[in-house]
């Protein structure tokens, strides 16, 4: 189906264009019509094969950074707070707005705003952009009447999110820097250093010691078969993407994450403290019950935790509490099952979810920065090590070669 690029002003006589796909341009036309836009200029738009543009076939919709949309959600919400109507509030973004991929966006909510859709249902239409998440919340929002507030809860999770990810990459970056540099020395010493000690040793017709022998086998192995390892290494990394894709894979993936020593403890409450934090969100907007939990689920992107929720709410649906659904989902601890019995008990869980969310938000942060402590010691063991071996392997031999040679 060809796609057309038109050009029109609706009931407000704003100028508005964009792109749509019809057989002709007849039914464009219709389109706008029934859409409420006068059309201006309509015009077939060029084609780099059968499936459109060559950028949007291999790349998609264009992604909005990260921090253009943190600030869009915050402007957003406050405009509406302020009492400006909607689509006066989405005009004034765009036309304040230098990011040319949030434009973009924006030029096409209006349009379906224009068409008489919600914003959520406008904005479920550009998914690499919104995710489940904020498009359940600003449909509670929209269904609540409090989407002003709501999308500034959503701006206070993606700040959140946002935090964390920073400051892991942060806490991350000097132990990377390390481990690659250990790699390097490594290869180094296995290609350029070992074989010249090698052919030393070899020429002085000595027996060698253990040490010296595994490093000089090593480095022939290395020498010799360096496209086998390059190949197992690949065939690794397709093996773990083809299972990571299988329901089952993804599910012993994100179970086994949460294990993994030092950051597994930090995923695991950054999960929990944006589960808490939706479900108050959500809980607070007016969401029922079991769309709540499904909403918290989807937000986690961990299939273990949404394997455990829908748990919770299979518990719910056959007439158990929060609280016995969360105990036997396994995923909360006894301060915080306390605390959602509490709630429940006094009518105010969304209160207790969100101070739940705040005491796994203080963990993560203080987990975050005692990250780079902890791995410290394990990078001076790790390189201790390497330091040993090649002192035992390879200059002992020569120490003990330079020795013999003295006492003749």
């Amino acid at each position: 189906m060809p796609t057309f690029e038109y050009t029109g002003r609706n009931a407000r006589g704003e100028r508005i264009s964009g792109e749509i796909a019809r057989e002709d341009i007849q039914g464009v036309i219709e389109w706008m019509r029934h859409a409420g836009i006068r059309p201006l200029n309509i015009r077939q738009a060029l084609q780099a094969g059968p499936s459109g543009s060559l950028l949007a076939r291999l790349f998609g919709e264009t992604k909005i950074k990260a921090d253009v949309l943190l600030l869009f959600t915050r402007q957003l919400g406050l405009m509406l707070k302020a009492g400006l109507p909607i689509v006066n509030a989405l005009e004034g973004l765009q036309a304040a707005s230098t990011d040319a991929a949030l434009i973009r966006v924006l030029r096409s909510v209006r349009v379906d705003l224009d068409k008489g859709s919600m914003l959520s249902q406008a904005l479920a239409r550009h998914p690499s952009n919104f995710n489940s998440f904020y498009i359940s919340m600003v449909r509670s929002g929209e269904d609540s009447g409090t989407l002003d507030e709501t999308l500034l809860k959503v701006h206070k999770q993606l700040q959140f999110d946002r935090e964390v990810a920073r400051q892991i990459k942060s806490a991350m970056r000097y132990p990377t820097f390390v481990l690659i540099a250990i790699s390097i020395a490594i290869a180094v010493l296995s290609v350029k250093v070992i074989p010249v000690f090698a052919k030393l040793f070899a020429s002085m017709k000595v027996q060698l010691p253990l040490m010296t022998r595994v490093l000089i086998g090593f480095s022939d192995f290395v020498m010799n078969y360096w496209w086998g390892i390059i190949g197992f290494a690949v065939v690794i990394v397709a093996l773990a993407r083809s299972l990571y894709s299988t329901p089952d894979g993804r599910y012993q993936w994100d179970r086994w994450k949460n294990k993994i020593p030092i950051v597994g403890g930090i995923l695991y409450k950054a999960t929990m403290a944006r589960l808490a934090y939706t479900f108050a969100s959500a809980s607070r907007s007016g969401v029922p019950l079991l769309n709540t939990l499904k909403l918290s689920a989807a937000v986690t992107e961990n299939q273990f935790f949404i394997e455990r929720i829908n748990l919770m709410c299979n518990m719910v649906q056959r007439g158990e509490s929060l609280y016995a659904s969360a105990l036997g989902s396994g995923l909360f601890m006894a301060v915080e099952l306390q605390m959602i019995s509490a709630g429940e008990a006094t009518g105010r869980v969304d209160e207790m979810m969100e101070h739940v969310a705040s005491m796994y938000e203080e963990d993560t942060r203080a987990a975050i920065s005692a990250l780079s402590q902890s791995i410290e010691p394990i990078l001076i063991v790790m390189m201790s090590l390497i330091v040993g071996v090649l002192v035992l392997g390879i200059f002992v031999p020569m120490w003990d070669m330079g020795q013999a040679a003295r006492a003749r």
